[in-house]
């Protein structure tokens, strides 16, 4: 029996309550379901600054898939909070730097969609736009997450030919649907930037070793089902498996 990929999903922080001193641990449904159909095994993990945490991801992982959720510290890329910036999740933003700076080091598989591409160019000493509004009059996404199963929430992406994302997906023009108020302005060390909107705002970052697969995508693509987007996730857990 072939053994499955295991694929490490930290979970968002939220509160059930403005005033609770608790956080509730989650992951939306989407994502799991996502790799499953891919043929991987989800594995959910709290996003808590804990290095055995950590150690056991490297350990155990075979691809790592980061989520969306709420603004990251902009303190970590050394800049001023932004009057738009909302930061709910200190100790997530914490925990996934330090796991995607180690399990890059390790190339572990990863996969970051909408905060997930962010945590990518900010672990890789990249930086944000912290309100995309200051800098085109282009809405980009829902308000609201169910609203993104919804065609016309769609916009399209411009992939670049010389990427990794192109050779996976074949196309130089893809829709996207998300639910955005930030995104990339540098990726970092090692990362670049292969798909954007009109307007100029970043959708897609890699890598720049096409053998590794480390990519970002800004947009919620594990709420869509075309074939271009399921291209995606294969290949994730195809090359979790060689991993």
């Amino acid at each position: 029996m072939v053994q499955k990929a295991k694929i490490y999903i930290p979970t968002a922080q939220t509160k059930l309550k403005p005033e609770s001193q608790v956080y509730v641990h989650m992951v939306r449904e989407t994502y799991i379901m996502k790799i499953i159909e891919a043929g991987g095994i989800p594995i959910v993990i709290p996003s808590i600054d804990n290095e055995d945490i950590i150690n056991l991801v490297l350990d155990e992982a075979d691809g790592i898939l980061l989520t969306g959720g709420s603004d990251i510290d902009p303190q970590l890329y050394n800049r001023e909070r932004h009057e738009k910036t909302v930061m709910k999740e200190p100790q997530r933003d914490i925990f996934e730097i330090s796991l995607v700076q180690k399990a890059m080091s390790a190339r572990i598989p990863i996969l970051g969609i909408c905060r997930g591409a962010q945590i990518l160019a900010v672990a890789n000493g990249g930086e944000l736009y912290q309100h995309i509004l200051d800098i085109t009059d282009t809405k980009h996404g829902a308000d609201d997450y169910d609203d993104l199963f919804k065609p016309e929430f769609r916009h399209k992406v411009f992939v670049q030919k010389d990427s990794k994302v192109f050779e996976i997906i074949k196309t130089e023009e893809i829709e996207i649907t998300s639910a955005h108020h930030q995104a990339v302005k540098n990726p970092g060390k090692n990362m670049r930037i292969v798909g954007t909107t009109a307007d100029g705002i970043t959708e897609i970052i890699e890598h720049e070793d096409k053998d590794y697969f480390c990519i970002g995508f800004q947009g919620h693509i594990e709420t869509q089902s075309e074939d271009a987007i399921k291209q995606i996730f294969l290949p994730f857990i195809e090359n979790s498996n060689k991993y």
